[in-house]
């Protein structure tokens, strides 16, 4: 099947049945009130989630095929795709009061992308995994950015009303997932419902459902604030917030992250443990029991982008008359490649912003005849920022340069397309080159569109290269410290991906 079709594939039970060897049970993955999930497998080795639902009252027809379409509509990184269904109507021999009958059987199935460390209750309760807080952090916020999707993006928005740790399912890079909609409903307005159906779990239910069968967007709110306490503070922590004031638990649960956070500097340690409170803040705002006091999803988004922005400002930059990066790993400073009109700086040697391996990692150069051993791939940030930077007497006197950033884009994308970077040029101690700042596109799409952005080249040798800025290397310019080239893109509302950094090139003109 193909994952990136935009509508699903109907897929017949025969095959299904195939790619789950008749739903064997060491095929099983879960199961709950409206069916078994199972791995299936197509014969090229692909991977996929099947949902086989139960005959369910009140479920007819045409209402799973809106579901369908509902959840076809759903294209959001945070959220688990359908990428198939079945809906066939078949004749069986069954057991019915003692005798065996022909009946119909109607069999219902949801296929959808398969997620290889499974749901974040499971990861939760292994002891041997999630103890780091940065894993955590960024689940929290694909958690959010998944929600603000589906109640701020959407029109008219959808709410979930069954959020919860086994509802949330973790693929192969921990990015986190929403799944399992099967209560979700499409409201017009924001005005609150009262529903007679059964909605939720136990646990995970607000008040005003429990006391008076009213439902809202703040009802998944109130979820989201039960699934950040327990990732925070572990699965019973939720139960254990009764015990003590919000004072009491905050301070609890930050001095108990302060000894597992493996921070790299004491800057780094405030720093995570200002995520830690915003966090905890956040979910016990969420846990209002008065409905009109808990946040909107774009609050909470806000309130975790700026504090976000200052643990990148804290662990990614240092102050030294102005503003400096540290580098992605704690390799050289300087790593050249040298020839006689110009000079490489590898991404190794770059300084790179949010250095942590769930926002970059090292991969081998894409292509065996790159002269860049290893490169930098974007994972995911919202704050972009590359720096490279060189001693002027390293290059040759009296010579013109311009500086080109070589990369690649991965095949999945986000964030990059139609945005517009800001390129300088800096000398030691933030004082920047006058008339060198501009903007730029690291995306080629969009060529022409506008006349004061500069974008991306097509090499001979497979990579894109992005000119970022021009200068002279006279003699003032020899009596610096270091020329710095900065390429950033502080729009922190947008999450960005698949960015693939070879070096940096200072070529004489």
């Amino acid at each position: 099947m193909d994952h990136g079709s935009v509508v699903p594939e109907i897929v017949s039970f025969h095959v299904l049945e195939e790619m789950t060897d008749s739903f064997s049970e060491y095929r099983k993955l879960g199961s709950g009130s409206y069916g078994e999930v199972y791995m299936g497998e197509s014969k090229d080795g692909k991977k996929i989630a099947v949902k086989m639902l139960h005959d369910i009252i009140g479920l007819n027809n045409d209402q799973f095929d809106t579901e369908c379409l509902n959840l076809a509509s759903l294209r959001h990184h945070n959220i688990v795709q359908l990428v198939g269904y079945c809906h066939e109507t078949r004749r069986e021999y069954i057991r019915y009061k003692g005798k065996v009958v022909h009946a119909q059987q109607i069999k219902r199935a949801l296929c959808l992308e398969y997620m290889y460390n499974g749901s974040l209750e499971t990861f939760l309760s292994d002891k041997l995994k999630g103890n780091d807080w940065s894993t955590r952090y960024a689940i929290i916020k694909g958690i959010c950015n998944g929600l603000k999707y589906l109640h701020e993006e959407l029109e008219p928005p959808m709410y979930h009303l069954d959020l919860k740790l086994a509802n949330i399912l973790l693929n192969e890079n921990m990015v986190p997932k929403i799944a399992d909609f099967g209560l979700s409903r499409f409201f017009e307005g924001q005005k609150p419902q009262r529903t007679k159906s059964i909605i939720g779990t136990r646990g995970y239910l607000p008040p005003e459902y429990i006391d008076g069968e009213i439902i809202s967007v703040k009802s998944d709110i109130f979820s989201l604030g039960v699934v950040i306490i327990k990732i925070v503070t572990g699965p019973k922590g939720y139960f254990r917030r009764a015990e003590m004031t919000s004072q009491q638990l905050t301070k609890n649960v930050l001095e108990k992250w302060r000894k597992k956070i493996h921070a790299t500097s004491d800057y780094e340690l405030e720093s995570y443990s200002k995520q830690v409170k915003r966090c905890v803040e956040i979910a016990l705002s969420c846990l209002e029991a008065d409905r009109s006091n808990r946040p909107s999803i774009g609050d909470i988004i806000r309130k975790l982008n700026e504090t976000e922005a200052m643990h990148q400002i804290d662990s990614g930059f240092t102050y030294d008359k102005g503003l400096s990066f540290s580098s992605i790993n704690q390799s050289p400073r300087l790593k050249m490649t040298t020839s006689a009109k110009c000079r490489v700086l590898t991404s190794r040697s770059l300084r790179i912003a949010n250095n942590q391996p769930q926002y970059w990692k090292w991969i081998p150069a894409p292509d065996s005849t790159s002269r860049f051993a290893e490169c930098a791939e974007l994972l995911s940030v919202y704050f972009l920022a590359v720096i490279g930077e060189i001693p002027p007497r390293d290059l040759s006197a009296g010579t013109s340069y311009a500086v080109y950033l070589v990369y690649k884009l991965a095949r999945t994308t986000y964030g990059l397309r139609g945005s517009v970077q800001t390129s300088s040029l800096r000398l030691h101690g933030e004082r920047i080159v006058p008339g060198s700042t501009r903007g730029v596109s690291l995306h080629p799409e969009g060529r022409g569109s506008a006349n004061d952005v500069t974008y991306p080249n097509a090499r001979g040798d497979g990579w894109l290269e992005l000119r970022l800025a021009e200068f002279e290397n006279d003699d003032e310019m020899l009596t610096e410290r270091g020329v710095i080239v900065d390429l950033r893109e502080e729009n922190d509302s947008v999450q960005k991906k698949g960015l693939i950094i070879g070096g940096v090139e200072f070529r004489s003109n």
